[in-house]
């Protein structure tokens, strides 16, 4: 299991070119080949370019264990009210919550399903016991936990034209 951290814009790139083109170190013949893979992502990339409409952003992907959010569950959340200060409040209730990676409103039921990310099992149960059970307007809070990840972060099958 992975996470993810996020960088918008070009930024992961700048960073990626700060650090080669320090001389801190010689470049080595895989960062020469790093480095030609990102020249030709900037071309592909050029601004006003569709590939540059397309992109949202770089990211490092994190092994989740190693910083210790190694256990993940899927959290549905059904309401009490569908009014609109209901859905605000619990909205602004699980975007405060770092610990809930993902989250999406659903039509039908559950109301929301959200992903969650613990250090164990243990730690969840306190977060569920401290946070999540107490998040505005909930009815019911449900856990699934899944045994096996069989395919996680895979691109977006898009097939672009030249």
């Amino acid at each position: 299991m992975t996470a993810c951290l996020s960088f918008g814009d070009n930024r992961a790139e700048a960073a990626f070119f700060a650090v080669v083109g320090t001389g801190y170190y010689p470049p080595s013949p895989r960062s020469q080949a790093a480095i030609r893979r990102w020249s030709n992502r900037r071309l592909v990339y050029a601004p006003g370019s569709a590939a540059s409409r397309a992109a949202a952003g770089y990211r490092a992907r994190l092994d989740a264990a190693s910083i210790g959010a190694g256990f993940e569950a899927f959290v549905s959340a059904e309401l009490i009210r569908q009014d609109e200060h209901s859905i605000v409040a619990f909205e602004q209730a699980v975007l405060a919550i770092p610990a809930v990676v993902e989250a999406r409103r659903m039509i039908g039921n559950p109301d929301y399903l959200m992903r969650v990310v613990a250090a164990d099992l243990a730690d969840y149960e306190r977060l569920y016991t401290e946070v999540l059970a107490r998040l505005p307007d909930v009815q019911r809070i449900g856990t699934q936990i899944a045994m096996r990840v069989l395919k996680d972060d895979a691109p977006l099958p898009v097939r672009l034209t030249w």
